[in-house]
């Protein structure tokens, strides 16, 4: 009964701390706000790297692990305060370490409630919880990769269904590969980019301009596009091996 009442007050906590973080400091995970502190914070990271990069890489678990809006915000920051490969390598931590951390949370004290915000019901959960338990590895990256799936959505049921752990963390740690590296790219044309933008910056307009005007950005998509291949290829592979058996 005790273990029970320290759960779900555990349960509680953990759905509120998200709340009352963005409520807090959302305002600061805007492209505004990046656009209006990039000074202070580029001459913050140029006297203390090794602090500014442990700050950057901890709040990004962080927002990861507590599924706060903002977390691709915060990856164009990092290409814009952090040089390559360091801003790709923050990110890729922030991603892999928020997954697991997440995982954790659902699987050992978030199940009741998040079940039904994953609408077991629903076509899209259906589907994503079939493939994952013909092969949890292959699908936990094609899911990451297609994006047709939202983040949170992936790591909540993976854990809902009993993906194992040990799967689920080399397969994230994959998948993410090229949202580090892509996110944190862009962020490299961010500085300019901005100063071309009006008073209100969104992450569609910033991505349509830094994709149609930066030629390393381009090259950056392509390569990628190419990676993305990979996965399918996985799939048509084990889809054959599952028709076969």
């Amino acid at each position: 009964m005790g273990g029970s009442k320290r759960k779900s007050s555990a349960a509680v906590f953990l759905i509120l701390l998200p709340l009352i973080v963005y409520y807090a400091f959302g305002h600061h995970l805007t492209l505004n706000a990046l656009k209006d502190n990039r000074d202070w914070l580029a001459e913050y990271v140029g006297k203390n790297f090794v602090t500014a990069s442990a700050i950057f890489t901890f709040v990004m678990i962080l927002d990861i692990a507590l599924t706060i809006p903002g977390a691709t915000t915060l990856s164009f920051a990092g290409g814009l305060l952090f040089p390559q490969p360091f801003a790709a390598l923050y990110a890729y931590i922030g991603y892999v370490v928020g997954a697991c951390c997440s995982y954790f949370l659902v699987r050992t004290v978030l199940a009741d409630y998040v079940r039904p915000m994953l609408r077991p019901e629903s076509a899209m959960f259906k589907k994503l919880e079939s493939r994952l338990k013909e092969n949890a590895f292959v699908y936990v990256i094609l899911a990451r990769y297609t994006l047709i799936f939202p983040y949170w959505f992936v790591t909540a049921t993976a854990s809902i269904v009993g993906v194992p752990f040990l799967t689920f963390a080399p397969a994230t740690s994959i998948a993410v590969i090229p949202g580090a590296v892509i996110y944190t790219t862009a962020g490299v044309a961010l500085g300019a980019v901005l100063d071309t933008l009006g008073t209100t910056v969104t992450p569609g307009e910033l991505v349509v301009k830094v994709f149609t005007e930066n030629d390393d950005i381009k090259f950056l998509a392509a390569a990628l596009a190419v990676a993305g291949i990979v996965p399918l290829i996985l799939k048509k592979k084990f889809s054959k091996k599952s028709t076969a058996v």
